[in-house]
C-alpha cells in the first residue's frame, strides 16, 4: 500500500468525520477543515512521490467537483461549505476514483434521507413533546413577571409556536397565539394582537376548546 492510499484511509477520513459532526451539531461546516485537507494534500502528494501528471490529475478532479458542488448551491440543493468539502474530497481521491465517490456519495445520501424521513414519520416520546409545553409555560411566566423583558416572552412563545407546529401540536399552537395576543396588547400593538387573537380563537373553536375561547377573549378585554 503506498503512503497516498495510506494518507487517504486515514487522515481523510478523520477530516471529514469531524466535518460530519460539525455539520450534524452546528448545521454548518466550517470553511478551515476544507482548506486544511487543500494544503495537506501538496505536502502529502510530494512526499507520496507522485508524478506532475498524477498530481494534476488529482486536482483536475478537485476542480470538478468544485464545479459540480457550485451547480447544485445555486439553486439551493446543497450547502456552500457542502460544495467545498467535496471539492477537496476529490482532490485527495483523484479523477480514478471520482465515479465511484460520487456513486457512494449519493447511495449514502439517499439511505441518509430516507432513513430521515422515516424517523420523522414516527411520533416523537412525551418526553420530547414535553419541550415546546415547557417554552410555552416559560414565555408565560416571563409574561406575568413584574421584572419581564420585553423580547423574552416574545421569543419563548415563538420558540415554543415554531417547534408545536412542527410536531403537529394544535392546542399548544393555539395557546402560543393567544398567548402572544396578550402579550402585544400588554405592548400597546393592539393590531398584532388582535391577529393573533384570530388565529387563536379560530383554532380553539374549530377544537372545540370552548373554555380557553372564552379565556381567551376574557383576558384580553382585562388588558386592554
Amino acid at each position: 500500500m503506498s503512503m497516498m492510499q495510506i494518507a487517504v484511509l486515514t487522515v481523510l477520513p478523520a477530516a471529514v468525520a469531524f466535518a460530519a459532526a460539525m455539520d450534524l451539531f452546528t448545521m454548518k461546516i466550517p470553511n478551515p477543515i476544507s482548506v486544511l485537507l487543500v494544503l495537506a494534500f501538496f505536502p502529502m502528494a510530494l512526499f507520496a512521490g507522485l508524478d506532475p501528471w498524477s498530481i494534476a490529475n488529482h486536482l483536475a478532479a478537485g476542480v470538478l467537483m468544485l464545479v459540480v458542488g457550485v451547480i447544485l448551491f445555486i439553486p439551493g440543493w446543497f450547502g456552500g461549505g457542502d460544495a467545498k468539502l467535496m471539492a477537496a474530497i476529490g482532490l485527495w481521491i483523484g479523477a480514478d476514483n471520482l465515479l465511484a465517490y460520487t456513486l457512494y456519495v449519493a447511495l449514502a445520501g439517499g439511505l441518509i434521507a430516507v432513513v430521515f424521513f422515516s424517523v420523522r414519520a414516527v411520533p416523537l416520546p412525551r418526553a420530547l413533546l414535553g419541550e415546546a409545553w415547557a417554552l410555552r409555560l416559560l414565555a408565560e411566566c416571563e409574561m406575568r413577571s413584574a421584572e419581564a423583558r420585553e423580547t423574552t416572552a416574545q421569543d419563548l412563545f415563538q420558540e415554543a409556536l415554531g417547534l408545536g407546529a412542527e410536531l403537529g401540536m394544535r392546542p399548544l399552537v393555539a395557546h402560543c397565539h393567544a398567548g402572544l395576543a396578550m402579550f402585544h396588547q400588554r405592548m400597546g400593538e393592539p393590531q398584532k394582537a388582535q391577529e393573533h387573537l384570530t388565529v387563536a380563537t379560530t383554532m380553539y373553536r374549530e377544537m372545540g376548546m370552548t373554555y380557553w375561547l372564552e379565556k381567551a377573549k376574557a383576558e384580553l378585554t382585562e388588558a386592554e
